[in-house]
């Protein structure tokens, strides 16, 4: 009996403790809690041993002083528990707000009602009033009524959503402005309730202004730009160059597999050590971008812009650099130099012209596409290259750059010297002196013959049936659509033919499919040689065939059908097959005063075919086919 009134006890408080922690009761509340029902559980363990005789008190009143001593412990285990927890608060408290005044962001806190209920130095400094006096207050207190109302619906989105919300503003004018970015980020209690909102705002003005002064330089240099590649190289943590593009291997006088695996200051400046104050060294110190110039042992100066790069978890994997060679007194003639060596190797036509189209300049690119050599085609004008219609399509592009505008990829028709035809694909730039006046214009023609060939293929395996070498179903009824539209607009008739092969099934099951595949084959010969090459033929269905006759006129149903028939019998004398050709055939008029569809004139003429295969087929016992 005492054992299990001493386990029981012992089983009751470690059960009481492990409830405590895991309804997640303060871990001071749950020590004391503990600490009790052990001490309880001690002096029933001792009040059952008197109660059988094995103890027994010595003096009277023993027990009841015996049963006030788990709870004296208790509380002063209590006290001191309480006592190191406050302390462990006041110097948490302490050492977040000395963290959050030295913060540049301004950091403020709010309740679910947008009161604010903390506010650290800095935006306190932005308000204009000590910390002090802005808790307690709303924005309507502390800022004007327009701009007061635009914090506020921010913060009752967050409210409402839950999510957080990131907002750029700008405040002041001219000089003065500043750009800030404020960040609003809910504040949840231990149970998921929203309690209030988080706001950090930071200021990126000088960030904002890099940005835009970048922006407008790329603008200002962007003719030149179109022409001409920048260096650019890869370095990793070490500043090892990765890889670096073409510019970036000829500044070197080197191939790109010769720059990679050199340190980019060894290569660049013949030093053992990162230079001092290069963008990249900044960048990969800082993990921001960072730009600057840098003056080379040469004596050039170049222009750097270096970008850090991430990877997924958010760790520096190493820098992009590119460089511009901006040097005041030699820029003129290294960007000639560059050009002209891009534009001597480039396998493009570079073709500088004047304002009203004659040429200045021609690359042995343009030799090759055009044939003409230089001194046969400087001082002529480009509109000799085109066809008529072409060229006056050419001066209504060429008068748009010459506002300042940049055409790219005007695809173009060319006959060479030799009488070839090119396809040659002509992007136009104008070309600014310093006031920026455009003086003339720069054309860059890439041969695109081969191109356009694979493209013609490509759109003619899509609309021509491999079988027959007709018009497929898609391929008839885009251009029979087309040409429909045509004779609408110049009120011209038009038949179309619906053709069926009779008793394929039969040819098929007797003869088998390849004899069926020469039906289908000797069908379309017929439809060739019956009607013109303007005419639109299409094999649309397995058997079946349509034809689009325009200019038809004087053309009626009979002379089509015994057209028709005369073709077939033709053919079946001509060639010897185990099967005779036989169609039926369905013709429909188009009034171009009605303007019908195509789908509704396939309709008319397949019911009219449909009345031609009864007919032929009422005067003889049915034969197997369709």
């Amino acid at each position: 009996m005492i054992e299990v009134v001493g386990f029981g006890a012992a089983l009751a408080s470690f059960g009481a403790l492990a409830v405590a922690m895991r309804r997640g009761l303060r871990r001071d509340v749950t020590l004391l809690l503990g600490s009790l029902l052990l001490l309880a559980a001690l002096v029933s363990l001792r009040h059952a041993l008197r109660l059988n005789g094995i103890v027994r008190s010595e003096h009277p009143g023993q027990y009841h002083l015996e049963m006030l001593q788990p709870l004296l412990w208790g509380f002063v285990m209590y006290s001191v528990i309480q006592a190191g927890v406050q302390r462990q608060i006041q110097e948490k408290t302490r050492s977040n707000r000395l963290l959050l005044s030295n913060l540049p962001q301004r950091i403020y806190c709010k309740d679910k009602h947008l009161t604010n209920i903390s506010v650290n130095d800095a935006f306190a400094r932005d308000v204009g009033m000590e910390a002090e006096q802005i808790v307690g207050k709303t924005d309507l207190e502390l800022f004007s009524a327009d701009a007061a109302q635009r914090y506020r619906a921010d913060d009752l989105r967050v409210i409402e959503s839950g999510e957080p919300h990131t907002r750029v503003e700008e405040k002041g004018t001219g000089e003065q402005t500043r750009i800030m970015e404020v960040c609003r980020i809910p504040v949840m209690d231990e149970g998921g309730r929203l309690t209030g909102l988080l706001g950090i705002v930071t200021d990126i003005t000088e960030r904002t202004r890099a940005q835009r002064e970048l922006a407008k330089i790329e603008r200002e240099e962007a003719a030149v730009l179109d022409s001409m590649s920048e260096a650019v190289v890869y370095l990793d943590e070490e500043m090892n160059i990765r890889w670096a593009n073409n510019a970036a291997a000829r500044v070197l006088e080197t191939d790109p597999d010769g720059v990679s695996g050199s340190l980019c200051h060894q290569l660049w400046h013949s030093r053992d050590e990162p230079c001092h104050g290069c963008p990249a060294v900044e960048a990969r110190a800082s993990g921001e971008p960072a730009e600057g110039r840098v003056e080379m042992p040469d004596g050039k100066v170049w222009f750097i812009r270096a970008y850090p790069v991430y990877g997924p978890e958010e760790e520096l994997l190493g820098i992009v650099e590119v460089a511009e060679d901006v040097t005041a007194e030699e820029r003129a003639a290294a960007a000639s130099a560059q050009l002209a060596a891009v534009v001597e190797a480039s396998d493009d036509a570079i073709i500088g012209l004047t304002p009203d189209g004659t040429v200045t300049s021609w690359n042995p690119g343009a030799e090759r596409i055009y044939g003409y050599k230089a001194e046969e085609f400087v001082g002529r004008n480009l509109e000799e290259l085109m066809s008529t219609q072409l060229g006056r399509d050419l001066n209504l592009v060429f008068q748009r750059v010459l506002h300042g505008e940049s055409r790219r990829h005007y695809e173009t028709r060319t006959v060479t010297r030799d009488g070839r035809l090119i396809y040659a694909s002509l992007t136009l730039s104008p070309i600014y002196d310093e006031s920026g006046r455009v003086t003339g214009v720069s054309a860059i023609a890439r041969d695109i013959t081969e191109q356009v060939r694979l493209r013609e293929e490509l759109r003619m395996l899509s609309l021509v049936d491999t079988l027959t070498e007709l018009h497929n179903r898609r391929g008839f009824f885009h251009l029979a659509t087309q040409e429909l539209k045509v004779a609408t607009r110049i009120g011209e008739s038009a038949l179309l033919i619906f053709a069926d092969v009779d008793n394929m099934k039969r040819i098929n099951d007797t003869h088998g499919h390849p004899e069926g595949d020469r039906a289908l084959i000797a069908a379309a010969e017929v439809l060739r040689e019956t009607f013109r090459q303007s005419d639109v033929i299409g094999r649309v269905g397995g058997d079946e065939f349509a034809v689009l006759a325009l200019d038809a006129k004087t053309t009626d149903r009979d002379e089509i059908m015994s057209r028709l028939e005369e073709a077939v019998r033709a053919r079946n004398h001509r060639l010897n097959s185990p099967w005779d050709l036989s169609l039926s055939v369905g013709v429909a008029r188009f009034n171009p005063r009605l303007s019908g569809t195509l789908d509704e004139l396939m309709a008319a003429a397949d019911a009219l075919m449909y009345e031609h295969k009864r007919s032929k087929f009422d005067c003889r016992a049915p034969a197997p086919g369709r």
